[in-house]
């Protein structure tokens, strides 16, 4: 892992106006892939508001975030991360902090 964030929101819905209303200009996709996304799904697309914390000075290996015991295999999508397995982790120090917060 590189990046840390926080989840602020979790939405679901399948109408155009409130998913450009929910994603604003925050979108990592254009109008016209949200409207094919959109018209694709058989299910409401879910939007993901996250805060993001920053950016790790050195990636975390998957095998350093095993043998840590934050992950126990590879990740297939966004993965919570327990508070010791946090504490673990370091975040502070790998996100360039030198001392308490």
């Amino acid at each position: 892992i590189a990046t840390v964030g926080v989840i602020t929101s979790v939405k679901r819905t399948n109408d155009i106006d409130e998913l450009f209303q929910i994603s604003g200009k925050r979108s990592v996709y254009s109008e016209s892939e949200l409207r094919s996304m959109l018209a694709e799904s058989e299910t409401p697309l879910k939007v993901i508001d996250f805060l993001l914390v920053g950016h790790f000075v050195e990636p975390v290996s998957l095998s350093d975030l095993i043998q840590a015991r934050v992950l126990t295999a590879p990740p297939q999508s966004i993965t919570e991360v327990e508070r010791d397995a946090y504490v673990r982790l370091d975040v502070y120090r790998r996100l360039g902090f030198s001392g308490p917060l």
